[in-house]
């Protein structure tokens, strides 16, 4: 049957659906990590456009670094993530997020479309509807909290949308850093061509760092890069 129908007995084995390695626990994982990584773009993210939008000042600017952000490939500043801070889960406050190089960078794809709708959404308000809130004695914050910020909410909610869409899109690249995510669970379909012992994700790190051992006994460098061949 092919590819297709390897793909129907994948979905049909009743082990894929259940333990850690199972589907629904691996879309759990998914859904974890781009919930978590969507609310702290938003809390970096909006009131950042909001207060450049509010004040007029430094928005083009604002905007244009963000926009260039946008346009990073997500694989690189993964590796670029992996490189600095390695793999293996975090411990303490951060542990409900699973793998830090990929929330990293979730978080940073995430940001700039926020900014962008915020930013533009704040300069979208009526100039005439700023002067007639200030007339009838707003302050500033009253403004910002009574007027502008619901005239704008429609835009803001478009660039939340934009990001959460990046953010599950790229999730799935945590799998290369041996956690989470759909992928995670499709990648274990196959078994691997290598006895090594250790998992891609950890011999990827060490193909990619050119290290001799990862401490696991009997996994060498050599036999990693065997599993990518």
């Amino acid at each position: 049957m092919g590819f297709l129908g390897d793909v129907w007995n994948w979905f049909g084995d009743g082990s894929h659906w259940s333990g850690n390695d199972g589907v629904i626990h691996r879309l759990t994982e998914h859904v974890q990590i781009s919930i978590v990584s969507i609310a702290a773009a938003a809390l970096i993210a909006l009131p950042i456009g909001f207060l450049i939008g509010h004040v007029r000042k430094g928005g083009i600017a604002t905007v244009n670094i963000s926009n260039i952000g946008r346009a990073l490939p997500s694989f690189a500043l993964l590796i670029l993530m992996v490189q600095i801070f390695g793999l293996g889960e975090p411990s303490g406050a951060f542990s409900f997020i699973g793998s830090f190089p990929t929330f990293v960078v979730l978080v940073a794809i995430a940001i700039p479309p926020m900014i962008t709708n915020t930013y533009i959404g704040m300069v979208g308000v009526d100039p005439e509807v700023r002067e007639a809130a200030r007339g009838m004695g707003m302050s500033g914050r009253q403004l910002l909290r009574g007027v502008e910020a619901p005239i704008a909410l429609p835009l803001v909610w478009a660039g939340i949308r934009t990001g959460a869409i990046a953010v599950v899109a790229t999730a799935t690249l945590a799998a290369y850093t041996g956690w989470a995510g759909s992928a995670a669970s499709s990648s274990t379909a196959s078994p691997p061509r290598t006895t090594c012992r250790c998992s891609r994700a950890r011999c990827w790190w060490l193909c990619s760092r050119s290290r001799s051992s990862s401490g696991s006994p009997g996994c060498s460098t050599s036999r990693c890069r065997a599993a990518f061949v």
